[in-house]
């Protein structure tokens, strides 16, 4: 995956030296500063597509759907009957109970009460913790499954409860299962589920299915925005990832000593992320404590599993579904939609297999009854992401663009 991302961050540097200027970034070869990327971890970059989009006449199916939702007078629920349809839409459990809620949003002690027995799907008139979430509060012979979550009406929460819901029915189908198996076969696999039904939602084909977008565009210039939007996302997110384990294990097992914690987590940054800080940085400054797993010890190692997991699990539900076809232009990965088509329920099938095992079997038999590999691949990924690295390798020839970064993080650090 590391020549994908190199041509990814040496495209999205060389526009943006097009776009501050040139007397801001002098150097066509240097790490990109952190603080460029619209999200304050720089974990995703998607945020300043508009500035370096290939094609900005192009219109955005997006902002369409976003439109369109409103248009349509959608509500929270609605978006939530939406999401749990396409899930019945594979055979899949109906997970109505997850976000079904009689509360209200005034801020009453019976509707304080109200929210600490049921979904929250909505925020209420007091201060809550909105980060979305899945609740698996399950007794035998009570479905206890609950998403909380304050939810606005937009296709990015269209998306998040379509992943929160994959939490939902994993939940669901292992739920029989002794209680030492009720769990993701490995960490991966939980965050996995949701990401891989996110891709095939965010296909222009099903949300035109689902009469959120009027019309989807079958040019090359639609294609390359479509995947570089996700490239931003998906791909850019992997070193960061990577990056924040090999900081953790670093302190773990002492190979980072406590007095160059900084140094060397921009020295980690520079090495696989390309990235520099904004300003100077000192030991007197705990930048890696600004993400929440570092300073809460949390694994992230798992978010960098099921970024690989979930492009191998839906590369298999588009062949099951017939979506996908390689080497067929007309069925590409990247367009396919896998609960359409005759054959949806086939590849349902395969994954509700997946989640009813839980953690009762070694995940790689697991992997392998899904995908028929044992391993990890990247290969699914460079599938999704091949007329992108193509066109990318085009522009990159074409107009002499520096790949890879000089080593300049000791200039940042006093």
């Amino acid at each position: 995956m590391s020549p994908l991302y190199l041509s990814v961050h040496a495209y999205v540097r060389w526009r943006y030296r097009q776009h501050w200027g040139e007397e801001k970034m002098p150097d066509p070869a240097a790490p990109i500063p952190a603080h460029l990327f619209g999200n304050m971890w720089a974990q995703s970059w998607q945020g300043t597509f508009k500035m370096v989009s290939p094609f900005p006449d192009e219109p955005s199916p997006f902002d369409e759907v976003d439109a369109n939702l409103v248009k349509q007078n959608y509500t929270t629920r609605r978006i939530f009957e939406l999401s749990n349809s396409f899930y019945g839409s594979l055979g899949l459990a109906d997970m109505e109970m997850c976000y079904d809620t009689p509360c209200g949003t005034e801020d009453t002690p019976e509707n304080r009460d109200c929210v600490h027995q049921n979904p929250m799907i909505e925020k209420p008139d007091w201060d809550v913790v909105c980060h979305a979430s899945a609740w698996d509060l399950y007794k035998p012979g009570n479905d206890d499954f609950r998403i909380k979550m304050c939810t606005e009406v937009n296709l990015d929460d269209l998306v998040t409860i379509h992943h929160e819901m994959g939490h939902i029915q994993y939940y669901l189908q292992y739920k029989d299962k002794p209680l030492e198996f009720r769990g993701g076969a490995n960490p991966g696999f939980h965050e996995a589920i949701g990401d891989t039904m996110a891709l095939s939602v965010n296909t222009p084909d099903h949300l035109q299915k689902v009469g959120l977008l009027d019309a989807v565009s079958d040019s090359e210039e639609a294609d390359i925005n479509f995947l570089l939007t996700a490239a931003m996302e998906r791909i850019v997110f992997l070193p960061f990832a990577y990056t924040i384990d090999q900081f953790r294990w670093g302190l773990f097992n002492q190979s980072i000593p406590l007095e160059r914690m900084n140094e060397v987590w921009w020295q980690l940054r520079e090495k696989y992320q390309g990235i520099n800080p904004p300003v100077m940085r000192s030991e007197e400054d705990f930048d890696a404590g600004s993400k929440y797993h570092v300073a809460g010890d949390v694994s992230y190692i798992r978010y960098f599993v099921a970024h690989i997991l979930e492009y191998q699990f839906y590369r298999q539900m588009c062949l099951d579904s017939g979506n996908f076809v390689p080497g067929d232009p007309a069925k590409p990965l990247h367009k396919c939609d896998f609960s359409q088509g005759d054959l949806a329920l086939l590849a349902g099938q395969r994954l509700k297999n997946l989640l009813a095992a839980g953690s009762s079997s070694p995940w790689p038999d697991l992997l392998e009854e899904m995908t028929g590999y044992r391993k990890m691949s990247a290969q699914a990924i460079l599938d999704y992401f091949a007329p992108l690295a193509a066109w990318l390798e085009q522009e990159i020839v074409e107009n002499n663009i520096p790949v890879g970064w000089t080593q300049q993080v000791q200039d940042w650090l006093h």
